[in-house]
């Protein structure tokens, strides 16, 4: 091996092994790393004097003097800044200095007893009673005044919280269900938060928490977002009792944690769940909620305003959601496209009974797997679709009562118990193996159909039981328009009681027919948005032996000889012979045409009138309803509603003779210019008048 060389040098970058002198030593030592504030300075400056000068003992008790002085200073002042966030009501503040007390003194009293008179003065002793029982366990015993405090503090704590009175556990569980039953849904959620025995107590209940109904009511409302947040934190608690679950106009944000409380709980009850106008960026979270609701759930409603929100999986709802029976999807700004309505399964169809769809269009492609799957679907309603759609429902839905295509309105003309009719009788068609007898009502929009063959073969289809039909025909002058509707002429709707529409000039000799001969028990008669209503029209309702309500709307010209004819051949009808007048209530508003003192005089002279509805209507004789209402006091029909809003032509006079209406029980004024507070006295004195009106 061969032998290391000596040298005078150390090893290059050998650190490790270079000399250090004792001078070189004391002046590393002599750094200083931190500098002192103001209340320490003078001791400072000493003991560096006292380290200069070698006097390291004297440095060290200067040092450690102030150090112990300091830290008092530290806890003393930490307890003042406690005691002023309390004043403040700012707790959370001073709950971390309290902390902070204890942290750096750990065997004094002072954090403790701070930590504690913080809790008693927010009423939280059981708290308070644990912080005293830790610092007893903390602090030394041979500190006897400290430990005196600390139980003197528990002592304190605990007979406040014996004497403390819990109301909802002392209350009698009837007068609990009372109490509750009178308060808001965000109040019952602030007290389930108060603690456990009252959460436990008041969420067994399960009458308020079956219907949950949350909406914002403006954007950067605040207090309303608090007492969403609010009762959206105790859902998981009540979900056992929730049945419906209804919200309107959230955010994003708040849809997420709604999902996200449906989810956590347990919502073994929930039938109902709708979603009206809220924002969602997607639907994943959504998915899951309805998984774990999907063996309960019964109805479904989503309706979005917002163009960029994503189309509704409604074939991934309709695979998961088996027991759903009735599905609304109303998405006007969006196109449904088949990536986004999802797969449909169809190896095991779903047991929907009710169906709604609104979407800015909707292909018969992607309509088809969906209505292939709703195989038992009863009421069928389809907005912004081709007209094919019928052909889909006639081929996968034989057990259709109710058909709307391309209606803009919401409801259909069918009242609440024809949908029950319509639903309830499901039940009893899968007890029987006979087919389908047909449509009971169709509601069709068509004004932008060149053909008329699909819809005529539909009414042709279901002429003998219909019940409800509302019809939209083309106004634009199609080539052949009459030559396509002329099959209408000759179909008789037996069962129509109810018939909604809406026409051109063109058509009016087909309507009339319709009416005529088409309709021979029809008792409601709706005709709107029409341009005009010919001396055909009113003569074809004047033979409706059974007509009880008539409505003419948004109408700009109508054949005044023929509405004075139709007034005075209902009014000639005798009571008590065959053609009995049947007419109960008539409708006219919203129309451009002038009502003419002859037409008021006629319609008075109606003897079975029972409800009159006036709403924006022109004369040009101010008088005009004058005489009208003075007739109506003179002949005392069996009236007992009246409704009058924007009418120029109502004066004091008028209002004063039907207060002398005898079988008058209800009246609406609204918008009258010329009717004062004088003559609304007239009819508030008649004890057997209920008024609403807006004059003052």
């Amino acid at each position: 091996m061969p032998k290391r060389k000596h040298s005078d040098e150390p090893p290059p970058n050998d650190t490790k092994r270079l000399a250090t002198t004792p001078t070189q030593v004391a002046s590393r030592l002599d750094l200083r790393y931190c500098m002192p504030g103001n209340v320490a300075r003078s001791t400072f400056d000493k003991c560096s004097a006292d380290l200069g000068r070698s006097d390291f003992q004297g440095a060290i008790t200067g040092a450690t003097s102030t150090i112990d002085d300091l830290h008092d200073s530290l806890i003393a002042l930490l307890d003042i800044r406690a005691i002023s966030y309390s004043r403040t009501m700012q707790f959370d503040k001073a709950f971390q200095d309290a902390s902070l007390m204890i942290r750096y003194a750990p065997l004094r009293a002072a954090g403790y007893l701070r930590t504690a008179e913080l809790y008693l003065l927010q009423c939280r002793q059981l708290a308070a009673m644990r912080i005293s029982q830790q610092g007893i366990k903390s602090v030394p015993t041979d500190r006897y005044d400290e430990q005196k405090q600390l139980q003197d503090c528990y002592n304190a704590a605990k007979t406040r919280q014996e004497k403390r009175i819990n109301f909802i556990t002392k209350l009698p569980y009837d007068l609990l269900c009372q109490v509750m039953d009178h308060l808001p849904i965000y109040n019952l959620a602030q007290a389930l938060q108060v603690c456990r025995d009252w959460r436990d107590r008041m969420s067994v209940y399960p009458k308020p928490w079956a219907s949950i109904y949350l909406m914002e009511s403006g954007i950067g409302c605040s207090e309303k977002g608090d007492e969403i947040n609010s009762v959206m934190n105790v859902l998981p608690h009540v979900s056992r009792n929730v049945e419906k679950i209804h919200i309107t106009c959230l955010e994003s944000e708040q849809c997420e944690k709604l999902f996200s409380m449906i989810i956590k709980g347990t919502f073994n009850r929930l039938q109902r769940l709708q979603l009206a106008i809220c924002t969602t960026s997607n639907y994943c979270r959504f998915m899951l909620a309805l998984w774990q609701t999907k063996d309960t759930l019964q109805e479904l409603c989503i309706v979005t305003v917002d163009e960029n929100s994503p189309v509704a999986p409604i074939g991934v709802i309709l695979s998961t959601c088996r027991n759903l029976q009735r599905l609304e999807c109303r998405q006007h700004r969006i196109t449904a496209t088949a990536d986004g309505i999802g797969a449909v399964s169809t190896s095991r169809p779903s047991s929907l009974l009710e169906l709604d769809l609104a979407f800015a269009q909707i292909d018969t492609a992607v309509l088809a797997p969906i209505l292939r799957c709703c195989r038992k679907v009863r009421k069928l309603n389809i907005h912004s679709c081709q007209i094919e759609a019928i052909d889909l429902m006639r081929a996968f839905c034989p057990d259709v009562k109710s058909f709307t295509i391309n209606v803009t309105a919401h409801d259909t003309p069918s009242t609440e118990e024809d949908n029950q009719h319509i639903i309830s009788s499901s039940s009893a068609s899968k007890r029987t193996t006979e087919p389908s007898m047909g449509l009971t009502h169709i509601m069709m929009h068509l004004t932008q159909e060149r053909t008329a063959d699909k819809p005529i073969r539909l009414l042709t289809d279901n002429s003998n039981t219909l019940n409800n039909l509302s019809l939209t025909l083309p106004i634009d002058n199609i080539p052949n328009l009459v030559q396509h509707w002329s099959p209408l002429r000759s179909l008789v709707f037996s069962k129509l009681i109810r018939l909604d529409v809406t026409f051109g000039v063109v058509l009016s000799d087909v309507v009339a027919t319709v009416i005529r001969h088409g309709c021979p028990i029809l008792e409601e008669l709706f005709i709107g948005n029409t341009e005009s209503i010919s001396l055909d029209i009113f003569q074809a309702i004047s033979q409706l032996r059974r007509l009880k309500d008539l409505k003419l709307a948004e109408i700009p010209y109508v054949n005044e000889q023929g509405m004075i004819q139709m007034f005075e051949s209902f009014a000639g009808r005798q009571q008590g012979q065959e053609r009995a007048c049947t007419l109960r209530a008539i409708e006219l508003s919203g129309s451009e045409f002038e009502v003419s003192d002859a037409i008021l005089q006629a319609l008075a002279d109606i003897p079975s009138l029972e409800r009159i509805y006036m709403s924006e209507l022109t004369t040009m004789d101010r008088y005009a309803f004058d005489r009208f209402a003075r007739k109506l006091r003179e002949r005392s029909p069996p009236i007992h509603t009246l409704h009058l809003s924007d009418l120029e032509c109502v004066s004091e006079e008028a209002i004063i003779d039907l207060s002398a209406v005898e079988s008058l029980r209800s009246v609406e004024l609204f918008g009258l210019r010329h009717v004062t507070s004088q003559s609304i006295e007239k009819l508030y004195s008649n004890k057997t008048i209920a008024l609403e009106t807006d004059v003052t």
